[in-house]
Protein backbone atom coordinates (compact mmCIF):
# COMPACT_ATOMS: atom_id res chain seq x y z
CA UNK A 1 0.00 0.00 0.00
CA UNK A 2 1.31 3.50 -0.69
CA UNK A 3 2.72 5.65 1.53
CA UNK A 4 2.14 9.19 0.85
CA UNK A 5 2.59 12.30 2.54
CA UNK A 6 -0.42 12.00 4.84
CA UNK A 7 -0.21 9.33 6.09
CA UNK A 8 3.52 9.67 7.55
CA UNK A 9 3.66 7.45 10.82
CA UNK A 10 5.75 8.74 14.00
CA UNK A 11 7.69 6.13 13.05
CA UNK A 12 8.71 7.49 9.73
CA UNK A 13 11.28 10.37 10.23
CA UNK A 14 13.19 11.05 7.32
CA UNK A 15 13.71 14.83 6.57
CA UNK A 16 11.13 15.40 4.20
CA UNK A 17 10.84 18.30 1.46
CA UNK A 18 7.87 20.13 -0.42
CA UNK A 19 7.14 18.38 -4.21
CA UNK A 20 7.78 21.54 -5.85
CA UNK A 21 11.29 20.50 -5.88
CA UNK A 22 10.43 18.24 -8.82
CA UNK A 23 8.67 21.22 -10.52
CA UNK A 24 9.79 20.61 -13.84
CA UNK A 25 10.33 16.98 -13.46
CA UNK A 26 7.40 15.51 -16.33
CA UNK A 27 9.07 18.14 -19.07
CA UNK A 28 12.46 16.78 -18.46
CA UNK A 29 11.30 13.22 -18.55
CA UNK A 30 9.84 14.07 -21.71
CA UNK A 31 12.83 15.75 -23.19
CA UNK A 32 15.14 12.88 -22.39
CA UNK A 33 12.59 9.78 -23.57
CA UNK A 34 11.76 8.72 -19.88
CA UNK A 35 8.22 7.34 -18.86
CA UNK A 36 8.16 9.14 -15.27
CA UNK A 37 5.39 6.94 -13.90
CA UNK A 38 7.48 3.59 -13.40
CA UNK A 39 10.59 5.57 -12.06
CA UNK A 40 8.30 7.36 -9.69
CA UNK A 41 6.25 4.45 -8.53
CA UNK A 42 10.02 2.67 -8.00
CA UNK A 43 10.80 5.08 -5.35
CA UNK A 44 6.80 5.45 -3.36
CA UNK A 45 5.98 8.41 -5.00
CA UNK A 46 2.91 9.25 -6.77
CA UNK A 47 3.22 11.37 -10.01
CA UNK A 48 -0.26 12.67 -9.54
CA UNK A 49 1.05 14.21 -6.07
CA UNK A 50 2.99 16.21 -8.59
CA UNK A 51 0.03 18.59 -9.30
CA UNK A 52 0.34 19.15 -5.13
CA UNK A 53 3.71 20.99 -5.15
CA UNK A 54 2.66 22.54 -1.26
CA UNK A 55 2.87 18.58 -0.26
CA UNK A 56 5.58 17.17 1.27
CA UNK A 57 7.80 13.82 0.67
CA UNK A 58 10.41 12.11 2.21
CA UNK A 59 13.62 13.33 0.68
CA UNK A 60 15.69 10.15 0.35
CA UNK A 61 12.57 9.00 -2.15
CA UNK A 62 13.33 12.02 -4.06
CA UNK A 63 17.17 11.62 -4.14
CA UNK A 64 16.29 7.94 -5.60
CA UNK A 65 14.23 9.22 -8.04
CA UNK A 66 16.89 11.90 -9.58
CA UNK A 67 19.84 8.78 -9.30
CA UNK A 68 17.16 6.59 -10.68
CA UNK A 69 15.93 9.11 -13.93
CA UNK A 70 19.58 9.65 -14.58
CA UNK A 71 20.74 6.29 -14.56
CA UNK A 72 17.81 5.73 -16.84
CA UNK A 73 18.12 8.04 -19.43
CA UNK A 74 22.03 8.12 -19.00
CA UNK A 75 22.32 11.51 -18.81
CA UNK A 76 24.69 12.70 -15.95
CA UNK A 77 23.03 16.27 -16.40
CA UNK A 78 19.58 15.24 -15.10
CA UNK A 79 19.70 17.23 -12.14
CA UNK A 80 20.91 20.09 -13.68
CA UNK A 81 17.88 19.97 -16.84
CA UNK A 82 16.02 20.09 -13.72
CA UNK A 83 17.14 23.43 -12.11
CA UNK A 84 16.59 25.09 -15.75
CA UNK A 85 12.60 24.44 -14.71
CA UNK A 86 12.87 25.72 -11.04
CA UNK A 87 11.21 29.38 -10.35
CA UNK A 88 12.14 31.51 -7.03
CA UNK A 89 8.37 30.54 -6.16
CA UNK A 90 9.13 26.39 -5.96
CA UNK A 91 10.69 27.75 -2.40
CA UNK A 92 6.99 28.34 -1.24
CA UNK A 93 6.12 31.50 1.29
CA UNK A 94 9.65 31.86 1.94
CA UNK A 95 9.93 33.42 -2.07
CA UNK A 96 7.82 36.23 -1.18
CA UNK A 97 10.16 37.71 1.63
CA UNK A 98 13.32 36.86 -0.33
CA UNK A 99 12.26 39.51 -2.94
CA UNK A 100 11.93 42.12 -0.83
CA UNK A 101 15.55 41.57 1.03
CA UNK A 102 17.50 44.68 0.60
CA UNK A 103 20.70 42.16 -0.11
CA UNK A 104 22.06 39.17 -0.89
CA UNK A 105 23.41 38.37 2.19
CA UNK A 106 19.90 39.18 4.25
CA UNK A 107 18.57 36.51 1.54
CA UNK A 108 20.83 34.16 2.20
CA UNK A 109 20.32 34.82 5.99
CA UNK A 110 16.80 33.91 5.28
CA UNK A 111 16.89 30.31 3.43
CA UNK A 112 19.77 29.57 5.84
CA UNK A 113 17.91 30.27 8.88
CA UNK A 114 14.48 29.06 7.22
CA UNK A 115 15.83 26.12 5.12
CA UNK A 116 13.76 23.33 7.06
CA UNK A 117 10.73 25.48 5.65
CA UNK A 118 11.28 24.13 2.28
CA UNK A 119 13.37 21.13 2.45
CA UNK A 120 14.68 19.31 5.83
CA UNK A 121 17.59 17.47 4.52
CA UNK A 122 19.33 20.68 3.14
CA UNK A 123 22.13 22.31 4.99
CA UNK A 124 23.54 24.96 4.02
CA UNK A 125 26.51 27.42 5.67
CA UNK A 126 27.92 30.62 4.47
CA UNK A 127 31.02 32.34 5.83
CA UNK A 128 32.73 35.29 4.42
CA UNK A 129 36.92 36.12 5.45
CA UNK A 130 39.24 37.87 3.92
CA UNK A 131 37.04 39.62 0.96
CA UNK A 132 36.09 35.65 -0.20
CA UNK A 133 32.38 34.45 0.67
CA UNK A 134 31.82 30.93 0.75
CA UNK A 135 28.80 28.76 0.63
CA UNK A 136 29.10 25.43 1.72
CA UNK A 137 26.06 22.79 0.69
CA UNK A 138 25.17 19.15 1.71
CA UNK A 139 22.10 16.80 2.80
CA UNK A 140 21.53 14.96 5.59
CA UNK A 141 18.69 12.30 4.66
CA UNK A 142 19.38 10.17 7.86
CA UNK A 143 20.47 7.32 6.39
CA UNK A 144 22.83 6.10 3.08
CA UNK A 145 21.54 8.16 -0.04
CA UNK A 146 23.18 8.77 -3.24
CA UNK A 147 22.89 12.68 -3.89
CA UNK A 148 25.08 13.18 -6.52
CA UNK A 149 21.91 14.69 -8.62
CA UNK A 150 20.73 16.55 -5.95
CA UNK A 151 23.75 18.18 -5.04
CA UNK A 152 23.75 19.55 -8.99
CA UNK A 153 20.05 20.42 -8.66
CA UNK A 154 20.42 22.12 -5.42
CA UNK A 155 23.83 24.12 -6.46
CA UNK A 156 21.85 25.24 -9.96
CA UNK A 157 19.28 26.42 -7.74
CA UNK A 158 20.91 28.75 -5.52
CA UNK A 159 23.40 29.57 -8.58
CA UNK A 160 20.01 30.78 -9.65
CA UNK A 161 18.55 32.28 -6.54
CA UNK A 162 21.94 34.91 -6.82
CA UNK A 163 21.48 35.62 -10.17
CA UNK A 164 18.03 36.95 -9.37
CA UNK A 165 19.75 39.31 -6.51
CA UNK A 166 22.48 40.39 -8.59
CA UNK A 167 21.91 40.26 -12.25
CA UNK A 168 22.22 37.66 -15.05
CA UNK A 169 25.92 38.04 -16.08
CA UNK A 170 27.08 37.21 -12.43
CA UNK A 171 29.28 34.26 -12.28
CA UNK A 172 30.76 32.72 -9.31
CA UNK A 173 34.99 32.33 -8.41
CA UNK A 174 34.23 28.88 -8.68
CA UNK A 175 31.27 26.51 -8.60
CA UNK A 176 32.63 23.09 -6.29
CA UNK A 177 31.58 19.60 -6.03
CA UNK A 178 32.90 16.80 -3.80
CA UNK A 179 32.11 14.42 -6.71
CA UNK A 180 33.81 13.22 -10.17
CA UNK A 181 33.24 15.52 -13.70
CA UNK A 182 31.02 13.88 -15.76
CA UNK A 183 31.91 13.18 -19.09
CA UNK A 184 30.38 15.91 -20.59
CA UNK A 185 30.40 19.65 -19.48
CA UNK A 186 27.70 21.20 -21.74
CA UNK A 187 25.30 21.75 -19.26
CA UNK A 188 27.36 22.30 -16.15
CA UNK A 189 28.85 25.67 -17.96
CA UNK A 190 25.59 26.35 -19.65
CA UNK A 191 24.00 26.40 -16.21
CA UNK A 192 26.55 27.11 -13.95
CA UNK A 193 29.73 29.12 -15.80
CA UNK A 194 33.19 27.60 -16.54
CA UNK A 195 34.22 28.04 -13.48
CA UNK A 196 33.78 24.20 -12.26
CA UNK A 197 35.92 22.86 -10.07
CA UNK A 198 34.84 18.72 -9.21
CA UNK A 199 36.53 16.18 -6.44
CA UNK A 200 36.20 19.04 -4.09
CA UNK A 201 36.49 19.03 -0.63
CA UNK A 202 33.41 20.42 -0.24
CA UNK A 203 29.81 21.08 -2.56
CA UNK A 204 29.09 24.81 -2.81
CA UNK A 205 29.82 28.40 -4.59
CA UNK A 206 32.71 31.00 -3.63
CA UNK A 207 31.80 34.56 -4.42
CA UNK A 208 33.38 37.76 -3.64
CA UNK A 209 32.64 39.04 -0.08
CA UNK A 210 31.52 42.51 -1.75
CA UNK A 211 29.19 40.55 -3.36
CA UNK A 212 26.90 39.70 -0.62
CA UNK A 213 25.81 43.41 0.37
CA UNK A 214 25.17 44.70 -3.43
CA UNK A 215 22.17 45.98 -3.44
CA UNK A 216 19.29 43.64 -4.87
CA UNK A 217 18.17 44.30 -8.53
CA UNK A 218 14.68 42.36 -8.01
CA UNK A 219 12.22 44.23 -9.67
CA UNK A 220 9.08 44.74 -8.62
CA UNK A 221 10.35 44.84 -4.76
CA UNK A 222 8.05 45.78 -2.22
CA UNK A 223 4.99 44.70 -4.05
CA UNK A 224 4.40 41.22 -3.19
CA UNK A 225 4.31 41.18 1.43
CA UNK A 226 1.81 40.02 2.46
CA UNK A 227 0.71 37.49 6.14
CA UNK A 228 3.91 35.48 5.61
CA UNK A 229 6.24 38.57 7.08
CA UNK A 230 4.52 38.63 10.02
CA UNK A 231 5.08 34.47 10.23
CA UNK A 232 8.90 35.03 9.43
CA UNK A 233 9.08 37.75 12.09
CA UNK A 234 7.48 35.49 14.30
CA UNK A 235 9.99 32.78 13.43
CA UNK A 236 13.18 35.22 13.94
CA UNK A 237 11.95 35.96 17.56
CA UNK A 238 12.33 32.31 18.32
CA UNK A 239 14.86 30.05 19.54
CA UNK A 240 15.62 26.41 20.40
CA UNK A 241 13.98 23.42 18.85
CA UNK A 242 10.40 24.85 19.03
CA UNK A 243 11.45 26.81 16.30
CA UNK A 244 11.55 24.17 14.07
CA UNK A 245 8.01 23.10 15.58
CA UNK A 246 6.51 26.45 14.57
CA UNK A 247 7.79 26.96 11.32
CA UNK A 248 6.25 24.07 10.10
CA UNK A 249 3.12 24.77 11.03
CA UNK A 250 3.58 28.18 9.35
CA UNK A 251 4.90 26.65 6.30
CA UNK A 252 2.43 24.45 5.22
CA UNK A 253 2.86 21.05 7.39
CA UNK A 254 -0.38 19.86 7.92
CA UNK A 255 -1.08 20.19 12.08
CA UNK A 256 -1.75 16.23 12.38
CA UNK A 257 2.12 15.91 11.04
CA UNK A 258 3.05 18.45 13.13
CA UNK A 259 1.80 16.33 16.60
CA UNK A 260 3.77 12.84 15.07
CA UNK A 261 6.66 14.73 15.46
CA UNK A 262 6.15 15.33 18.67
CA UNK A 263 6.00 19.54 17.95
CA UNK A 264 3.33 21.65 20.11
CA UNK A 265 2.03 25.19 18.92
CA UNK A 266 3.09 27.62 20.85
CA UNK A 267 0.87 30.42 21.93
CA UNK A 268 1.41 33.88 20.19
CA UNK A 269 1.63 36.64 21.98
Amino acid sequence: MRRGTDSLSFRDMSPTLRYASLSGYLAVCQAVGLDPDPLMRGVDLEPADLASPEKWVPAPRVARLLELSARACGEEDFGLRLAEHRRLEALGPLSLVLRDEPTLRSALDLLIRYEHAYNEAIRMRLSDVNGLATLRLWFEMGEPTPSRQGEELAVAVLHGVIRKFLGPTWQPLSVCFTHAAPQKLDTHIRVLGPRLQFGHSFTGLILYGRDLDAPSRIEGRFHRRDNVVAAVQRLRRTDGPASACLHRRLFGIPAERVHDFGCHAQKQA
